[in-house]
């Protein structure tokens, strides 16, 4: 991991950490600058990442992470067939916020239809908690996208999961939002819609 940062730091110019003007006036118009280092993380692999490595890894402009939550219902991870366990993905996302990694948490909107729609918004909410996100981390809601022919279609047919409606879904959204905005952490994190299927080409 961090050969793979260094080289990417000497084939670019990443924003000084003492830089306190405008970023865009630093970067604008560049194609050599840019102001740190964004990376997706496998959770299961995350666990591995003591909060030492993050650290050491955000002194090689590592900025920000972002992992696929999907949900923080463990039950419905297990019928996902996801790696990972809630507890899994809140010691990654712990490590790296202890190393001054922010964080990206993608939670998946009508992931097990209305069979898990109460154990989804309420577990996940109570997960996201527990990470303590702050100013700087982000929550991105991502409707399901329901691909006919896809092995979530065939798992859900066959387990005669009844999918959300498009008004279930705006209500599972406006619970998760809620629960999140209602965190006890003084400055939360960034809660924003994101829809998936605007960046497949």
């Amino acid at each position: 991991r961090e050969a793979i940062l260094t080289q990417v730091n000497a084939a670019f110019e990443m924003l000084p950490s003492e830089h306190s003007g405008p970023q865009t006036s630093w970067w604008k118009g560049s194609k050599t600058r840019f102001t740190g280092i964004t990376s997706f993380l496998d959770a299961f692999v995350g666990t591995r990442i003591s909060g030492e490595e993050f650290a050491a890894m955000r002194q090689l402009n590592l900025r920000h992470i972002f992992v696929g939550l999907e949900t923080g219902d463990a039950e419905l991870l297990q019928w996902l067939k996801k790696p990972a366990t809630p507890s899994q993905m809140l010691e990654a996302v712990k490590a790296a916020k202890s190393g001054g990694v922010q964080v990206g948490v993608i939670v998946l909107i009508g992931a097990g239809g209305e069979r898990f729609f109460d154990r989804h918004v309420k577990q996940t909410i109570e997960l996201i908690r527990a990470m303590q996100l702050e100013s700087g981390d982000f929550v991105y809601l991502s409707p399901l996208v329901d691909v006919h022919g896809t092995e979530y279609t065939q798992l859900a047919q066959a387990d005669h999961i009844e999918p959300l409606t498009q008004a279930r879904l705006a209500e599972q959204e406006r619970l998760l939002r809620a629960g999140i905005n209602a965190s006890p952490v003084r400055s939360g994190p960034y809660v924003a819609h994101y829809e998936v299927a605007n960046f497949v080409y």
